[in-house]
């Protein structure tokens, strides 16, 4: 009594919860649904309590508290103990303060379902990887029942849902699913000690002595595997007043801007952007918007509505209409994802990833240095998520093991191709992250929605996954595997024993870069046939296949540079130089490129190409150039002469027939061309004269 009298509460609680206590009674009862759920009642000031507030639920104090009954099984020992110890409390992905279960359900008693099944099993189950057990997560990951993980912190809307499967609710709670809540994921070198972690149950008091933060395990860890435990700051979303308006504000503009047409966007993305990028999860998307769009982050809307005004004129109903300018969105939207990344979740790393492709400025003939901010901060958002570490074994449903996983490969790809863009250090170094390859099925996951009753937004043709899309989406991130490597080895700042040292002399250039060229042309030839050229994968009889290819042309023309290299003055004049030795074999293997220009349609450019598709198009082309520049014999010279011809001859003609989108993928590497048949041959041939 000193020792509470010495600290008295500097909050009184108002509570009616009738006369004075019965003996050995809580001093503060808790509401009827916690006491339900067994968790913690949080009562800041006055009723509800924050669980009830989270769900809009009655915060009621009719019940009693039940009859403890105490139960010997057969298989304990004779001197069980009465009381739960601290170890039994951290049940992996078990929260301190359970924020997700519902009071409609019986309380979950994880022991039951791990010792009932078997007279064997005793209390240190507790550290078995929880994932493992059969839930109610299956393998084909088409439960669409899941909670919906589009929220945007304090004040969103919630939409919850559950699996009729099963009415306990298992411990594999998602990370994304509870309104105002954020999960930050605590790194090995973070402020608290993994190991230490997992010894009991802790939160984060503030000033005021109530939960600030509560930390959450995901994965017990695995010593025998080198595998360290896995938590995660469960942080509460309070933002200055400033930034709640800027949200708002942001959110307010952009739905009034396209209404009455969000429902056409929409369908248009999932036609012509989803299929490329399937970054979203279609089945939760479909069902958080139809349900309440404003419980998706305005940045995400805002960015979903302006990548699809880009095919305005493919929808009937939208086509006799003035277009939308996507730049009132897209400007809305960065105000919005400022002000999101405090708290970020996946679907501000989804924002951060598809933000990057908006269309460039028409007078930018070479990539902005923003792209490359843009790019860094999709990895930190990702980092920040825990994206980088492996979630097989996470104690959270399959649905969400399934994103993060397509999500990761979707930032490693958009990191590799910023990296070899602007020609900077990549920010997601090999050592850095353990997550699984991403699977067809992981990419698969929540994409058919045939049979959800949110599908009639999109038309029929797309209710049903697209196979050649997945695959085009799985090759690209083993692409970018391949050109992680080439540049980790070939294109870095300290000495690279992979490149020759002197000009003068042959060079010895490493197997693996030999190696690294087989295994890049053997996966081009091995394509599957859905990936062709002259197949037809996309929206209506587009070929949606043309930047896959592109992109592998980009990344030969690396290994083939480093093969060659170093072109200098006296590498040329070197007839046993990697330059002149490779020149020839590096000319032949470049002709498909021209070939591949050759045959793009102009109907093929109304495709969804990305942002990365004009700067792999300058890279190949400048790569022509390099040949044309190198070439040490007249025939050499000749034919990599009439190879830039075929290639301008191509962009000249594809320049005619495009409208401005094409053109801003087009252009730039049409300028280059250009100058150099206006200006570089007469420089060239001025320098000549003047020696």
């Amino acid at each position: 009594m000193a020792e509470n009298d010495a600290h008295p509460r500097k909050i009184h609680i108002e509570t009616h919860f009738g006369k004075a206590r019965r003996l050995r009674s809580r001093k503060d009862r808790p509401c009827d649904a916690c006491r339900q759920r067994k968790s913690a009642c949080i009562i800041t000031v006055r009723p509800p309590c924050r669980y009830c507030e989270s769900k809009h639920q009655d915060c009621t104090f009719k019940s009693s508290p039940t009859q403890r009954v105490r139960r010997t099984a057969p298989y304990a020992s004779s001197k069980a103990p009465s009381r739960r110890t601290p170890s039994e409390k951290a049940l992996p992905g078990m929260l301190g303060i359970d924020l997700h279960n519902d009071p409609s359900t019986p309380a979950y008693c994880p022991e039951q379902d791990l010792v009932s099944s078997s007279p064997l099993l005793d209390l240190p189950t507790l550290y078995l990887p929880q994932t493992r057990l059969p839930f109610n997560e299956p393998d084909s990951c088409s439960d669409h029942q899941s909670p919906i993980a589009y929220h945007q912190g304090k004040g969103s809307p919630s939409i919850h849902g559950h699996s009729p499967t099963n009415t306990l609710k298992p411990p594999g709670d998602t990370l994304e699913e509870t309104k105002g809540l954020t999960a930050h994921f605590l790194g090995l070198s973070s402020d608290q000690d993994a190991d230490l972690l997992s010894s009991f149950r802790s939160n984060i008091l503030n000033e005021t002595s109530y939960v600030d933060v509560n930390i959450r395990q995901v994965f017990a860890g695995d010593s025998a595997h080198n595998l360290p435990p896995i938590h995660f700051n469960i942080v509460h979303d309070l933002f200055p007043e400033r930034d709640n308006r800027i949200r708002q504000r942001a959110s307010e503009r952009i739905e009034e801007y396209v209404q009455p047409h969000a429902d056409a966007l929409v369908r248009l993305y999932f036609r012509f952007v989803h299929p490329s990028l399937p970054v979203l999860s279609k089945a939760r998307f479909l069902q958080s918007y139809c349900e309440n769009r404003l419980g998706i982050p305005a940045s995400l809307r805002g960015v979903i509505y302006g990548l699809a005004c880009s095919f305005w004129d493919r929808d009937e109903t939208l086509s006799p209409l003035p277009a939308l300018h996507r730049s009132e969105l897209f400007e809305n939207a960065h105000a919005a994802l400022l002000s999101e990344l405090d708290s970020p979740k996946l679907a501000t790393l989804q924002s951060c990833l598809l933000i990057i492709h908006d269309n460039p400025p028409m007078t930018h003939t070479t990539e902005s240095p923003r792209n490359w901010t843009l790019a860094c901060q999709a990895t930190s958002c990702a980092q920040s998520l825990g994206l980088h570490m492996d979630p097989s074994l996470w104690n959270i449903p399959m649905w969400e093991k399934c994103l993060r996983k397509k999500l990761w490969w979707a930032t490693f790809v958009t990191d590799k191709w910023s990296t070899m863009s602007h020609g900077n250090p990549s920010h997601i170094p090999q050592s850095s992250f353990n997550t699984m390859d991403v699977t067809l099925d992981d990419i698969l996951c929540d994409e058919d929605v045939t049979c959800s009753p949110y599908a009639h937004v999109l038309l029929e043709s797309d209710h049903s996954p697209n196979l050649a899309r997945a695959r085009s989406f799985y090759e690209t991130v083993r692409l970018a595997k391949q050109l992680s490597t080439l540049l980790h080895y070939s294109f870095t700042i300290r000495s690279n024993p992979l490149l020759p040292t002197a000009g003068t002399e042959p060079g010895v250039i490493d197997h693996s870069v030999f190696l690294l060229k087989s295994e890049l042309d053997t996966w081009y030839s091995t394509l599957p046939r859905c990936l062709k050229l002259d197949l037809m994968t996309g929206a209506g009889d587009i070929c949606s296949n043309g930047p896959l290819h592109l992109a592998f042309f980009a990344v030969k023309a690396l290994v083939l540079r480093v093969i060659m290299s170093p072109a200098t003055t006296l590498a040329k004049s070197n007839s046993c130089s990697n330059l002149n030795r490779y020149f020839q074999s590096s000319l032949e293997e470049f002709k498909p490129f021209v070939t591949l220009v050759t045959s793009i349609k102009p109907a093929d450019l109304n495709a969804f190409w990305g942002r990365n598709a004009r700067t792999h198009l300058v890279h190949c082309g400048n790569f022509l150039i390099y040949l044309f520049l190198c070439a040490s014999t007249v025939e050499q010279v000749q034919e990599s002469y009439s190879l830039l011809e075929a290639y301008h001859h191509a962009l000249r003609f594809l320049a005619t027939t495009m409208d401005n989108r094409g053109m801003r993928m087009l252009r730039p590497a049409l300028l280059r061309i250009e100058s150099f048949f206006q200006e570089a041959l007469e420089i060239m041939r001025k320098g000549t004269s003047g020696d």
